[in-house]
């Protein structure tokens, strides 16, 4: 678990190593892989 104050609250994130997918093995934000996967490859999406 991940938390977070950027001023206007607290939130906090769940990171999960992916267990399928192409990020197998990585760790990632739960519901932002699409983020996570730029990321780790250097691609826009």
């Amino acid at each position: 678990m991940l938390y977070a104050d950027d001023g206007t609250g607290e939130r906090l994130h769940t990171v999960v190593t992916a267990a399928h997918g192409p990020l197998r093995g990585r760790r990632v934000v739960a519901g932002r892989e699409w983020e996570c996967e730029t990321y780790y490859t250097g691609r826009a999406a």
